[in-house]
């Protein structure tokens, strides 16, 4: 049986080999060919980051430490999709207050001395700042011979 299936894969891949057309299964989702793809990858790798950093936040007694990841990890995402530094920037920067939300509304402790749940709205101007600068260093590698 397993046989079987695995054959009827490997003709599938031979047919469908060298089309690029957009209307098969295999071309639907590949990263770098399909908008989609692009995109979902963007915002479900930008998802992932912005919550590690902002359950790493929630120890944190400085928003210093939290900032500057925000920036280095934006930017670096920035530079992976340079198509789309808006959606990396808003992704990550609007992960860390949900974060401290759903702390809040699981009774988990938060640290740190801020006033109240509106401060953390600070981190969407870093990942601005690092998404737009990661696209533009990467369109300025590709000007230079950089792939």
């Amino acid at each position: 049986m397993y046989a079987a299936l695995i054959g009827n894969a490997r003709r599938f891949l031979r047919e469908t080999r060298g089309t690029h057309d957009g209307d098969d299964a295999m071309t639907v989702l590949q990263f770098g060919r399909s908008r989609a793809a692009d995109i979902v990858s963007c915002v479900v790798l930008s998802l992932l980051t912005g919550f590690v950093i902002g359950a790493g936040d929630l120890d944190a007694s400085s928003p210093t430490g939290t900032l500057l990841v925000l920036l280095a990890s934006s930017a670096t995402l920035g530079a992976v999709f340079p198509r789309y530094p808006l959606v990396v920037a808003a992704v990550i920067g609007l992960a860390v207050p949900l974060a401290h939300l759903l702390a809040k509304f699981n009774g988990w402790p938060v640290e740190g001395d801020r006033p109240n749940m509106w401060w953390t709205l600070i981190g969407l101007g870093p990942s601005l700042i690092g998404a737009f600068a990661g696209s533009l260093l990467r369109g300025l590698v590709a000007l230079r011979g950089g792939k």
